[in-house]
Order: structure tokens, then C-alpha cells, then sequence
């Protein structure tokens, strides 16, 4: 079993992975908001196992005593822990915060760098230092992400007055202020808004952790009164059949299949991210029961903060049992795999490019876009395939529970921002095969 410390960990990421989903639009912030929630009352609760198990208690420190406080009695909670070879008093309001203070003692939180005097600049500069540590040192997020928190802060707070406000003087009508002058009348899309309240949520939550202040003046806030720019239409920023069918085409009559034609005509038998796509070995396979197993991917971590390095890891994106399945492998796909083990069979990867290494993203991409130019088709980027795949099931009238299931995601709205669908249903009673036997 996990240790409290290490579940919590994981619980915060899971946060992480939530406020990056509403800040790229895949995930509705009211869904968000809801699971977040929840989270953080499992991380109080594992806090509260986790200091029962490291903590010596005595029979009254979990009982109210009582003192005088300007001739009247007030009620107080009192442990006493060890500082080196001393042995000091530590003492809170409520039981609660006797247990966040001693969580804090502990397990090193942020207690330790957070005075009442720091303003949402000085809390920014430890959220951000946090991410960085992240995704250097535990690579648990990607750099790119820390670039774009990084962005957001300039673009959206680095020169306002909230910036060096004390954290503690911020009232829910000054966030709101803010927030009113980032949208103005319909000035930036709820997408794009969603990015900069996530990132001033997750900076008053430091605050709430170490004590500093009771609740996030930026998460309970309601913002349904904000105007936003209306998003594009992007019922068209996905491939068409007719273009899948053009493209197809075009590769099949190729006088040598390599890697990468091969490897195009099996992502559009599949809805798989690219690097789920990368990570496919021949031991993710099994031809008897034509199924594949989707339990990894390729990420592209820079090395000595330079080159990027592929590297397996043994998740998916959502990091969730969600993320791991079984999907059907057509006869079309089988013919794929196939031609594709008589060039790699002898390899680790299935789309082996050199060594045992798998392709990159970028040659995938780049060869992606010379055969659309040659084909005659537009150019859309390897990720587009799966957004196809999805908006395909959409079309077919399949269950969107089914089709979470089948996209590994967590929740189905992250499914729903894959739909690109034009309102037309075709319901076939052989949907997958109808969509993926190309």
C-alpha cells in the first residue's frame, strides 16, 4: 500500500492534471471543481492518518483545554513535539489545525515559507518554484507545462495591482475585480480565462495549506456573470472520411511501406495519442485474440536541460486505471501490424525508427504532412487522427461511456471535447469495424 505521503502526492497531481485539463478546455470547471473538492478532502484525511502515525499523542492532546484570554475563557488545543534535543509546545484554535500544523511539521509542507506578510507575487514565486522542482527533479510535468504557467502569469498578472497585494488582504470582490478586468466586455474566451483563474486557484491554495488564510477567495468565487469571447467553430478542424480515404489510398499504393506510411494507417484505426501510438511493442499485442493493450506511452523529457529524451513510462496521460485498456484490432489493422512485424518484428517498438528506439512526434508529424501535401489533402497535425477516430464513434451514435472507455479518459467531459461531429447521426450496427477497417 502507498504511503499517506505518497498518496498524497498522487491526489495533487490528479489536481494538477484536473486545472490543466480546464485550462486547455477539455474539462468543464464546474466537473473540475467537484473533483477537487473531493480530492482535497482525501489529501485532509490521509494528512490526519499520516500525523496519527508519526505523531506521539497524549490522552489530552485531542481534548479542548481551556484558558483565560482577556478575562474570558477561550477553548485551545495543545501537542508537544520534538525539535531536535527540545521538546517545544505546538498549539492551534481547533483540532483541525493542530493537525495541519503538525502535518506541516512532519512532512515539510508550506508552512515553513509562507509568512502573513507575503503578497500573491511572493506566493506565485513559490508555486512556481514548486513546478519547476516538478518537472526537473520528479518529472511528474512536463517543462512545457512550467512555460506555459509561466506565460499565463505574465500575460495576465505580472503588471496588476492584485500581484503585490498581501495574500491575506485579498477579499473574493477584489479577485472578482480582476477577473473583470481580464474579460472586460467578451475581451478573451472562457478557455483562455480558464487558464488564469486556474493558475490564481492554485496559488490561494497555497496559502489555505499553510494556514495563512481559511478558504481560496479565487475558487469560491462564482463567475457566471463574466462575458467571454465566443470560441471558434471547430466542427472542421478535424480530418474528413473523404480526406481519410484520399490519404489512405495514397499510402496503400505505395511501391515500399515503411515505418512511417504503415504507421499512419494504424493510428487511424485507433483513437491513440501519439505518444500511447510511439509506445506500442510487439508485447502489447496479441495476435491470437487481435486485441491490444494500452497501458504506457512515450513522453520527450529534456536531458541536462537540452536535447529532449524519449522515455517509456508505465502510465498514460491521465496517470489513472482509466488510461489502461483493451481495444479490438480489426482485420485491417491486422494487415497493418502484419507488414509492420516483417520490417520491426525483431524490435522492441512496434514503429521502431533506429536501435530500439520508436519514432519521434516530429518525424511522425512531418512525414504525416509530406504525404497529405502528396495526397492532396489538407494537413492536420498526428493528434487530429485521434480526434477523428473520436468524432467517427460520436457520428455512429456510440455510447459516450463506451467511447471514454475506449479514449482512456476520466471523465466524459474530456470525451466531449473530442466530438467534432456536424450534428449528422449514422448509426451502423458494425461500428468499429465500419470506422476503423479502413
Amino acid at each position: 500500500m502507498l504511503s499517506e505521503l505518497n498518496q498524497i502526492k498522487d491526489l495533487r497531481l490528479q489536481i494538477i492534471s484536473l486545472r490543466e485539463s480546464v485550462n486547455s478546455g477539455i474539462l468543464d470547471e464546474t466537473i473540475a471543481v467537484s473533483a477537487e473538492n473531493a480530492a482535497m478532502a482525501k489529501i485532509d484525511a490521509l494528512k490526519k492518518q499520516y500525523v496519527d502515525r508519526v505523531h506521539v499523542w497524549n490522552e489530552r492532546d485531542k481534548h479542548p483545554r481551556t484558558k483565560s484570554r482577556r478575562g474570558k475563557k477561550v477553548e485551545y488545543y495543545m501537542t508537544h513535539i520534538k525539535i531536535g534535543k527540545e521538546t517545544k509546545q505546538l498549539s492551534a484554535s481547533t483540532l483541525d489545525d493542530l493537525y495541519e500544523r503538525l502535518y506541516d511539521h512532519y512532512a515539510d509542507g508550506y508552512a515553513p515559507l509562507v509568512d502573513k506578510n507575503i503578497t500573491v507575487r511572493g506566493l506565485y514565486a513559490i508555486f512556481i518554484e514548486s513546478k519547476r522542482r516538478d518537472a526537473k527533479e520528479y518529472q511528474t510535468i512536463a517543462s512545457r507545462t512550467v512555460s506555459n504557467l509561466e506565460s499565463d502569469w505574465n500575460r495576465c498578472f505580472e503588471n496588476s495591482k492584485i500581484a503585490d497585494l498581501k495574500a491575506i488582504s485579498v477579499t473574493q470582490r477584489i479577485v472578482l475585480n480582476e477577473y473583470k478586468r481580464l474579460t472586460g466586455n467578451a475581451l478573451i474566451t472562457r478557455k483562455a480565462f480558464a487558464k488564469a483563474k486556474g493558475l490564481l486557484d492554485a496559488i490561494f491554495d497555497i496559502a489555505v495549506e499553510a494556514n495563512l488564510i481559511d478558504f481560496n477567495p479565487s475558487r469560491t468565487l462564482s463567475t457566471k456573470r463574466l462575458r467571454f469571447k465566443l470560441e471558434e467553430d471547430k466542427s472542421k478542424d478535424v480530418y474528413t472520411s473523404k480526406e481519410r480515404d484520399i490519404l489512405l489510398k495514397y499510402l496503400k499504393e505505395q511501391d515500399k511501406q515503411t515505418v512511417y506510411t504503415l504507421g499512419v494507417q494504424l493510428a487511424f484505426c485507433f483513437c491513440l495519442r501519439v505518444g500511447e501510438l510511439r509506445a506500442l511493442t510487439w508485447d502489447d499485442y496479441n495476435e491470437e485474440s487481435k486485441t491490444l493493450y494500452i497501458w504506457h506511452q512515450i513522453v520527450d523529457r529534456k536531458k541536462d536541460g537540452k536535447n529532449r529524451v524519449a522515455t517509456d513510462v508505465p502510465h498514460t496521460k491521465t496517470n489513472t486505471l482509466d488510461g489502461r485498456r483493451l481495444l479490438h484490432v480489426t482485420p485491417e489493422a491486422t494487415r497493418i501490424l502484419s507488414e509492420l512485424r516483417a520490417i520491426n518484428g525483431d524490435k522492441k517498438y512496434i514503429l521502431n525508427s533506429s536501435g530500439n528506439y520508436p519514432i519521434t512526434t516530429q518525424h511522425f508529424d512531418e512525414r504525416l504532412r509530406r504525404f497529405c501535401n502528396r495526397a492532396g489533402v489538407r494537413y492536420l497535425s498526428s493528434h487530429k487522427i485521434r480526434f477523428f477516430g473520436a468524432t467517427q464513434l460520436f457520428d455512429a451514435g456510440v455510447d459516450p461511456e463506451q467511447i471514454r472507455r475506449i479514449m482512456g479518459h476520466t471523465t466524459l467531459a474530456m470525451t466531449e471535447h473530442y466530438n467534432r461531429t456536424n450534428g449528422e447521426i449514422q448509426v451502423d450496427e458494425e461500428i468499429w469495424n465500419r470506422i476503423f477497417n479502413n
